[in-house]
């Protein structure tokens, strides 16, 4: 094993920093890599610490944050419970850029993955609020326009391509009380 660590403090323990340097044509890059395996991949772990630690990331200017994965991502926060004493569990924000400097701002697209084949299916969209005493809100907003129009709120059933078959529905219902 190899292992790089910082000491302990009494205040504040030290920092492990790992940087390429400055260039004019190509900064290098750093890369984490886990050995590939015949069985089971190694893990690739990142963990903030207990107290409100953060996990950052971000691209330089015109560069983007791409995460992948075969059997799928999973973003997640910590769950509130009796060893730390939060109000709520935190929160997963994802959020596209806003400027004040260009025409309009950055697109948030959020798509399940497409199957080609006979009996196939598409995969869903899942948007579920939390359960609880009571439940939690599910809320859908368009945009403010400042000087324009606001924006609106498209609710699509997909079509089918073939005659034999139906569109989707659209199916909205309010909860019932017991």
């Amino acid at each position: 094993n190899v292992v790089v660590s910082s000491g302990d403090g009494s205040s504040a323990s030290g920092s492990v920093i790992m940087t390429t340097g400055a260039s004019a044509d190509g900064s290098g890059s750093i890369e984490l890599i886990v050995g590939d395996s015949d069985t089971k991949g190694g893990d690739v772990n990142m963990k903030a610490g207990v107290a409100g630690g953060s996990i950052s990331l971000a691209s330089g200017d015109n560069g983007g944050v791409s995460v992948a994965g075969s059997d799928g991502i999973k973003l997640s926060t910590a769950t509130a419970s009796s060893d730390i004493d939060l109000a709520s569990a935190g929160a997963v924000i994802i959020a596209a850029a806003g400027s004040a400097s260009v025409l309009s701002g950055s697109d948030l697209a959020v798509a399940a993955g497409n199957v080609v084949g006979k009996g196939s299916v598409g995969g869903h969209v899942d948007l579920a609020a939390g359960s609880g005493n009571a439940g939690g809100d599910l809320r859908l907003h368009s945009g403010k326009g400042n000087n324009g129009d606001g924006g609106s709120v498209s609710i699509d059933a997909g079509a089918s391509s073939t005659t034999s078959s139906n569109g989707g529905l659209v199916n909205i219902a309010a909860g019932k009380g017991s």
